[in-house]
Order: structure tokens, then C-alpha cells, then sequence
């Protein structure tokens, strides 16, 4: 691969897509998985949305699509509640900033639906933050801000942790690259630090937080390891587990999952190679760190996994409540 966006899952549409039709729902992307509607099964759309095929919906139970038009994803996770925001006070609530998935060549950010549902799911409330040079601008609304999730996305730049430079061999594996989003999260890693906010990386944030701390990372792990690119980048939708990472003991990540083996899934190419000194290990799979944590700070935490497609009610509900937890302290203090 070369230095070309790459997709956020390697998940491939059926080849029979352009035959969707409502007289056969079946030919929609069912290679992203299944939900249901109205008792209804039916496939997803996009396995980044969360979305039925509105196709499939329209064959399978017409009367759906009345209730649910315009309500977004969360109409088909147990309904929308539209017009009553204003009878929410907040209270306690703290104001968790995400980062979004950055396009430079294309000029637009674009954030998975799964993050904001997550944290909101916690407790708390997702603010998606936005990519501008004004440094005054981000120092003024972090302070309005108790904690922070960094997404995953594009390739942290090489140049970041003294990785291979242009035109050498092993560059070819980068993906895109994102200065400005680079730039932006060691901005909320300098405030986060200072400040004792709390974080939350996922995938490229745990990367991107062991980076900025001073560590190093596999530049692709079929390249750099020899390991099968399936096995860390599935096939299978993205809310399946498919591989065991081992959560160490006395470590903040176990006193929030619980130590031990945990089922994840897994989408990277990339990998912390040497953990930062600030930072500890603490969680692991096939010899390779999939956590991290700063045992000095509240709560900075990564995770090599995608947590967001399990959080809510699921397994990876502490993780986000954890975070959350940390941030309400935060706004309290204030």
C-alpha cells in the first residue's frame, strides 16, 4: 500500500451491491452484518454507520420507515427522542471532546457513529472538535472541557517518533497522513498533561499518546513482524470479537475490565513498538502491547482495540464509564 487513505475497516461490499433492489433486499451489504427493525432482519448499510439498508427496510417492513425518517442511527437502537433535549438540565454531566477522522485532500472531518453514542451512553457529553490553526481558540475551549477520546484514523507521521522518512522502503506502508490532527492531538495531550485531564485513546490515540510521551511504533505489523495482516485487521464486522488480549494485574485497565484474558476486535497495521517511559503496558496479544496507561496521571489510558462498538450496556461499558467517572471529578473541581 502506499501512501493512499486506506479504508477505517477492511470490509468489502457485496459484489452484487449494485443490484439492490426492494424486491431483493438480500444483494445489500450484508458482508457489514444485520440488525433488526421492527422484527425484521435486515442489513447493514455501512458497518461505520450502524445503518439499515433502507432498501431492505422499505421491502421488509414499509411502516418503519414512517416512524424512524430523519431520526439517525439511534432510532434503530431503541428510538429517538425528538424535540425533548430541552427538558434535559445536563447536570453532572461532564463535556468529553472528540477527535475526528481527518481528510485533508478532501477538505472534510468525519467522526464514526459509534464514539458520541458511547460516551453519551456514559454519561457523558460527546463534543466533536474542530481542526483550525488558532491555538487561543482550542486553549479557551479546553477549559470548558473535563475529558478528551482520541479516535482512531490515519497513521500517526512517522517523522513524530524518528520512523522512516519519504521515499524509504518501509514509508510505503503509511497510510494518509494528518499533520493538522497530529497537531491538534498533542495540543489536548499538552493540555491533558498539564492539567490532569482525562483521556481516552483508542487504536491511533493509544499510538499517538505513546508517541507523544516519547515512544516508538511499528511502522506494519506484516512488515515489521511477519504477522498476516487478518490478524490484527479483521475481516469480520467490526463489533465481532475475534482475538484475546491478556489485561495485566494492578493495573488501572484491569481495575476497570477486570485483569486477565478479554475478547476484542482488532483493526490496525500498526503497533507500539517501545512504550514511552512515562507510560506502563498493560494489556497484550500475540507479543504485541494493546494498552497503556500513566500510572502519574488520573486517567490517560489506550487501548489497541475499538471499544466503541461495545460500549453502552456491553463489555466495554466500564471502559467509557471509567473515563467518564474521571471527567465528572474534573468538571466538580471546578
Amino acid at each position: 500500500m502506499t501512501n493512499k487513505e486506506e479504508p477505517l475497516y477492511d470490509i468489502k461490499p457485496s459484489p452484487t451491491m449494485a443490484g439492490c433492489s426492494p424486491d431483493g433486499p438480500e444483494t445489500c451489504l450484508k458482508a457489514y452484518g444485520e440488525t433488526v427493525v421492527n422484527g425484521a432482519v435486515v442489513p447493514l448499510c455501512s458497518a461505520s454507520t450502524g445503518m439499515p439498508c433502507t432498501k431492505a427496510v422499505r421491502a421488509a417492513v414499509p411502516e418503519a420507515l414512517d416512524e424512524i425518517a430523519g431520526a439517525g442511527a439511534g432510532a434503530f437502537r431503541g428510538g429517538a427522542r425528538r424535540g425533548a433535549a430541552w427538558a434535559s438540565s445536563g447536570t453532572d454531566r461532564p463535556f468529553i471532546g472528540l477527535v475526528a477522522k481527518q481528510f485533508p485532500e478532501e477538505r472534510f472531518l468525519s467522526l464514526p457513529a459509534d464514539y458520541a453514542p458511547a460516551v453519551a451512553a456514559a454519561g457523558g457529553i460527546p463534543v466533536i472538535l474542530p481542526f483550525m490553526d488558532d491555538v487561543d481558540a482550542y486553549a479557551a475551549l479546553f477549559e470548558h472541557l473535563d475529558g478528551f477520546v482520541l479516535t482512531g484514523g490515519h497513521d500517526v507521521d512517522p517523522a513524530l517518533y524518528g520512523g522512516p522518512c519519504p521515499g524509504d522502503d518501509a514509508f510505503a506502508s503509511v497510510s494518509q497522513l494528518t499533520p493538522d490532527r497530529d497537531a491538534l492531538e498533542f495540543e489536548i495531550l499538552n493540555f491533558a498533561d498539564a492539567h490532569d485531564i482525562p483521556v481516552l485513546g483508542i487504536c491511533r490515540g493509544m499510538q499517538l499518546i505513546n508517541v507523544y510521551y516519547g515512544g516508538t511504533l511499528h511502522v506494519d505489523l506484516p512488515t515489521d513482524l511477519g504477522l498476516p495482516r487478518e490478524q490484527h485487521w479483521q475481516t469480520a464486522a467490526p463489533a465481532q470479537p475475534v482475538h484475546a488480549v491478556r489485561i495485566g494485574p494492578g493495573t488501572r485497565l484491569g481495575a476497570v475490565m477486570g485483569d486477565g484474558e478479554f475478547s476484542v476486535n482488532s483493526l490496525h497495521h500498526q503497533a507500539v513498538r517501545d512504550v514511552a517511559p512515562a507510560l506502563r503496558p498493560c494489556a497484550w496479544a500475540d507479543g504485541l502491547v494493546e494498552g497503556v496507561e500513566h500510572p502519574d496521571r488520573a486517567f490517560m489510558l489506550g487501548v489497541q482495540w475499538h471499544p466503541e462498538f461495545f460500549a453502552g450496556e456491553g463489555p466495554m461499558g466500564p471502559l467509557f464509564g471509567a473515563l467518564v467517572d474521571a471527567a465528572r471529578e474534573v468538571r466538580a473541581a471546578r
